[in-house]
């Protein structure tokens, strides 16, 4: 993956932890907002059922080997979709790391 990625990953090492952490901290910027942490679905675009796949969670097969994992916050309304569609990005911190990740080099 380091052909993709470049030459450096964080591996993260206590999944359900970081979760958490993100979670809370993202939730402060977002509340009333749905959490979901779920993998990817790698799907053959041959075979593909547009109508049975959130997009947010599908992703091409040749990419499969990357075994990838998204969280997705879903809006309460509407409204407040277009509220945060407005912003850039939200900011929010997690701290440091290392009790929960790891830094690899190559």
């Amino acid at each position: 993956m380091f052909e993709d990625f470049d030459e450096t990953c964080v591996v993260i090492t206590r999944p359900e932890e970081f979760t958490s952490q993100v979670q809370n901290a993202v939730n402060t910027q977002l509340p009333g907002w749905t959490f979901i942490a779920a993998p990817v679905v790698y799907f053959d675009p041959f075979f593909a059922r547009p109508h049975q796949m959130a997009v947010q969670l599908f992703k091409h097969f040749r990419f499969s080997y990357q075994q990838e994992h998204r969280f997705l916050w879903v809006p309460p309304s509407p409204e407040e979709a277009a509220l945060i569609e407005s912003r850039d990005h939200i900011h929010f911190e997690i701290g440091s790391l290392t009790a929960y990740a790891e830094m690899i080099w190559l």
